[in-house]
């Protein structure tokens, strides 16, 4: 629901925005998929292909290029984190009620001085 309007009998999406949809759908099970293969790998195959794709890159597509580059960065495992443990919950203040913008303080604090010892603990 890109602007907020529900899908009704009436309100479909056309038949080919419903095929594009189930296109990207089919598209990140693949791409999931190689992912998960890549992840069965023993790491000196995963090196040993890391080398093989330098040095033999005709033999590879920019797919296996791009996978084997995202899963040797160190992004991968803070989003594969996020989608293991979950992102980090936000504390998001429901209870008010839009008549008056609420106020946020920020303080910094320089000092070890100005922090309670029974808070650092």
């Amino acid at each position: 629901m890109r602007n907020g309007t529900q899908f009704t009998s009436n309100n479909q999406p056309s038949g080919i925005a419903k095929s594009q949809g189930w296109d990207r759908r089919r598209e990140r099970l693949e791409l999931m998929n190689s992912i998960k293969d890549l992840l069965q790998m023993n790491y000196s195959d995963f090196l040993k292909m890391r080398k093989d794709i330098e040095s033999k890159p005709q033999e590879y597509t920019v797919k296996d290029k791009m996978l084997i580059d995202y899963l040797s960065n160190d992004k991968y495992i803070i989003d594969w984190l996020d989608r293991l443990l979950g992102k980090a919950t936000q504390q998001i203040d429901l209870e008010s009620t839009g008549d008056k913008p609420m106020n946020y303080t920020l303080e910094i604090i320089n000092k070890i001085e100005d922090v309670d010892r029974e808070q650092v603990t």
